[in-house]
């Protein structure tokens, strides 16, 4: 996974927010009274692009450039929701709340603008982190609105933008953290150090799924470093997975000690005619059988 240091230089990141600001006109979005606007990417990247996909979503809805917002990484709190990555969901799951996010901010920001000249909401219009009115082209900047705005109540059901409209949703557009991917500058999960952090190994059964009968650590535990011998339990949706965890003061002592750990496997409960040529076969078998059609839109 690639850390957040890795992108504050690319998008201008800063975990220090103004004197006074930002405002948290929305968990996703904050914006200072100088302008700078803040999205809270909520996913993790671990090379698929979120750190810029989902803050995209985000930015077409509230009318800014990719250059003029900063990206942070979202810390665990429930108010950003899952924050895990996998199974392909980032997008396809986000698509319309961090849309919406974006949407609801913009309207609040143009009812803000709106109420200052005394006019109609629809006299005005929100681009580039500014609210214009139509008749005059008089402005304020986001910074500007953000502190009345902000205490207004979220719009529930904000006018999402049609593909026709988008300007960075499906365009084309470098993303500013790949050169720190390619040049080693890149700080990632694995580099992050911190005082007192602990090391973990992780030995898995040679079978998937199988479960831990016993764990013969004797000789684990005589390796300099090494502080504790663990037995995992990972819940799953069909089935829960078993592993043994090596914790140690650094990672040289806590793979050593996955190296000398004994463990004796049950894969009983699995069925014993799997291997790999076996399954291989049946994909093969299976693919020549007509499928089950999962979604059919016109005539054949």
């Amino acid at each position: 996974m690639i850390g957040i240091d890795s992108v504050a230089k690319a998008y201008n990141i800063s975990g220090t927010p103004a004197i006074n600001g930002p405002f948290e006109i929305s968990p996703f979005i904050l914006i200072d009274p100088d302008n700078t606007i803040t999205v809270v990417n909520p996913r993790n990247d671990m090379g698929q692009g979120t750190i810029h996909s989902v803050p995209a979503m985000i930015a077409e809805e509230l009318n800014v450039t990719l250059d003029m917002i900063r990206i942070i990484q979202s810390d665990g709190k429930s108010k950003y929701g899952a924050q895990t990555s996998g199974g392909s969901s980032s997008i396809r799951k986000l698509w319309i709340p961090l849309r919406t996010v974006g949407a609801a901010t913009k309207e609040m920001l143009i009812k803000t603008a709106a109420k200052r000249w005394g006019v109609s909401e629809n006299e005005c219009y929100a681009s580039e982190a500014k609210v214009f009115r139509k008749v005059t082209g008089t402005n304020f900047t986001y910074g500007q609105l953000v502190e009345e705005a902000s205490r207004l109540d979220i719009p529930p059901n904000p006018i999402l933008k049609e593909e026709k409209d988008f300007t960075i949703i499906g365009k084309d557009f470098k993303r500013k953290e790949i050169p720190a991917r390619t040049n080693g500058k890149a700080v990632y999960g694995i580099d992050v150090n911190l005082p007192g952090m602990l090391y973990a190994s992780i030995l898995h059964s040679p079978m998937i799924f199988g479960k831990v009968v016993s764990i013969d650590d004797s000789e684990v535990l005589k390796i300099p470093g090494v502080l504790h011998v663990l037995k995992c339990e990972r819940k799953m949706i069909h089935r829960d997975a078993e592993s043994v965890a090596v914790v140690a003061s650094n990672w040289w002592a806590a793979n050593q000690g996955r190296s000398a750990l004994k463990v004796e496997w049950d894969n009983t409960t699995l069925d014993e005619k799997l291997d790999t040529d076996g399954y291989f076969r049946s994909c093969y078998e299976f693919v020549q059988k007509e499928g089950v059609n999962h979604r059919e839109i016109g005539m054949r």
